[in-house]
């Protein structure tokens, strides 16, 4: 279990975890630099809309997140960092990469972790009702 911080001092601390294929075949066990860079713009809603729509002033305040709801489809995904990232952000999200079960098994077990992290977060943001 390995994990990446991006958006750190951005308003947004995003923690994405995922996990390398050492299946041998293509680059799925490099995370490239740009996988980071993209993830970081992403991570930080006032970039993200800036790339998202530059045409579009972005708001002082981008809440939901510009990616929240949106469509995001990744291919050739790899470690899959800026997949995880607009997961964390809210997007509906689909990585492919090459037909290795290797790859395919550490995608999906990022998809599960990253996913199990987001709803324990959101469950702790969460009042209790049986607060008074």
């Amino acid at each position: 279990d390995v994990g990446v911080d991006v958006g750190v001092g951005v308003g947004v601390d995003v923690r994405v975890k995922f996990i390398l294929s050492d299946s041998g075949k293509g680059h799925g066990d490099v995370v490239w630099a740009a996988s980071r860079h993209i993830s970081n713009l992403f991570a930080d809603p006032i970039k993200c809309s800036k790339l998202i729509k530059p045409e579009v002033p972005p708001a002082p305040t981008t809440d939901p997140h510009p990616l929240f709801g949106k469509r995001f489809l990744e291919l050739g995904a790899g470690a899959a960092i800026p997949s995880w990232t607009a997961l964390w952000c809210g997007a509906h999200v689909l990585s492919t990469d090459q037909a290795i079960p290797d790859r395919i098994r550490c995608m999906a077990e990022c998809a599960e972790r990253n996913l199990r992290e987001i709803r324990k977060q959101q469950q702790q943001q969460q009042p209790d009702k049986h607060d008074p």
